[in-house]
């Protein structure tokens, strides 16, 4: 999860990352749904989001090119709000403590795997090595 300004350096080592590692990786993405009942099984939710983050979470995918998502959004303790489109798999994590949020973002983001169109953006396919090096 990026959370700060992109440096050069940081940059470069994706890269290098990506190239050293491209050959490996295979597409494993599950769906949107599926990920969702993961999500319910391991964090347990206390409620369901409010309807104006759940509208967020919509508009979101909209952007990210979803076209009609469906979203289950959640709330767990200390204010962490998740959204999930059923049907991509696009996901939000939200919350004002940015350490709470990374572990879950990083967890739906292994979880859900690559698919094709993310083996093929050297940012993305970084980043999912590098959390599975964790």
């Amino acid at each position: 999860m990026i959370t700060a300004e992109v440096t050069s350096e940081q940059i470069e080592n994706w890269k290098k990352i990506y190239s050293e590692n491209k050959n490996k990786l295979v597409v494993n993405r599950i769906s949107g749904k599926t990920l969702d009942n993961y999500f319910v099984e391991k964090y347990h939710p206390i409620m369901d989001a409010p309807s104006r983050f759940t509208d967020i979470v919509i508009l979101n995918a909209k952007e990210n090119g979803e076209r009609d998502p469906i979203i289950s959004a959640y709330v767990l303790e200390g204010n962490i709000y998740v959204g999930i489109d059923l049907n991509s798999g696009f996901f939000q994590v939200e919350c004002e403590d940015i350490d709470k949020m990374r572990a879950i973002w990083d967890d739906l983001f292994l979880a859900r795997g690559l698919s094709e169109e993310d083996i093929d953006n050297y940012v993305i396919a970084a980043q999912y090595i590098l959390l599975q090096k964790k």
